[in-house]
C-alpha cells in the first residue's frame, strides 16, 4: 500500500484543502464586511458633505442678504444724522433776541423756513429708516414715527375709536339727561 492509497492522506489533504477553503472564505468575508464599512461610510460622507453644503450655501445667501441690507441701514442711518445734525445746528443757531426790528419779518419768513425744511427732512429721514430698519419691537420705532404713532392692528384701532367716541357719547348722556330733567 502506497501512501498515495492511503485513506487517511487522502482524508488528511481534504481536510487541509477544507481549511484553506474556510481560511479563504473568512477572508472573503472579513474584506466584504471591510468593503460595506467602506461603502457606508463613503455614503455617509457623500449625503453628510451634499447636506452641510446645501445649508452652508443657504445661510451664505441668507448672510449676504442681510449684510447687503445692514449696509444700507448704515447709510441711511448715517445719513440721517448727519441731516439731523446739519438742522439741528441750524436751529441752535437761530437767536430771535438778536434780531432787528426792521428785519423782523425777513428773519422770521429765514426761521420758520429753517423749522420747515427741518420737519420735512425728518419725516423724510424717518420713513427711509422705517423701510430698511429691522423692526425690533412690536411695530418698529422708526415705523411708528413714519406712520405718525398711528396703530398698525385691531386692537390699536379700536382702543383708539373708543377713545375718539367716548366724549361724543357722554355729551350725549349729559344732553339727553339735561333735556329730561331740565323742564
Amino acid at each position: 500500500m502506497t501512501s498515495e492509497d492511503d485513506p487517511f492522506t487522502e482524508l488528511k489533504h481534504k481536510q487541509e484543502s477544507l481549511l484553506r477553503i474556510r481560511q479563504e472564505l473568512e477572508k472573503t468575508q472579513r474584506e466584504t464586511e471591510e468593503l460595506e464599512l467602506r461603502k457606508n461610510k463613503e455614503e455617509r460622507f457623500s449625503n453628510g458633505r451634499r447636506e452641510v453644503c446645501e445649508r452652508l450655501a443657504r445661510s451664505l445667501a441668507k448672510l449676504d442678504r442681510e449684510l447687503y441690507n445692514s449696509q444700507k441701514a448704515i447709510e441711511e442711518i448715517s445719513t440721517a444724522r448727519d441731516s439731523f445734525q446739519r438742522h439741528l445746528d441750524a436751529l441752535r443757531d437761530i437767536h430771535p433776541e438778536s434780531w432787528h426790528r426792521g428785519a423782523l419779518e425777513e428773519e422770521l419768513d429765514r426761521s420758520i423756513g429753517a423749522v420747515e425744511d427741518a420737519e420735512d427732512d425728518y419725516s423724510k429721514a424717518i420713513r427711509r429708516l422705517a423701510t430698511v430698519m429691522p423692526m425690533r419691537e412690536e411695530g418698529g420705532a422708526f415705523a411708528a414715527l413714519a406712520s405718525g404713532m398711528l396703530p398698525a392692528d385691531f386692537k390699536g384701532w379700536m382702543l383708539l375709536g373708543f377713545a375718539f367716541t367716548l366724549p361724543v357719547m357722554l355729551a350725549a348722556i349729559g344732553v339727553v339727561m339735561w333735556i329730561k330733567y331740565l323742564p
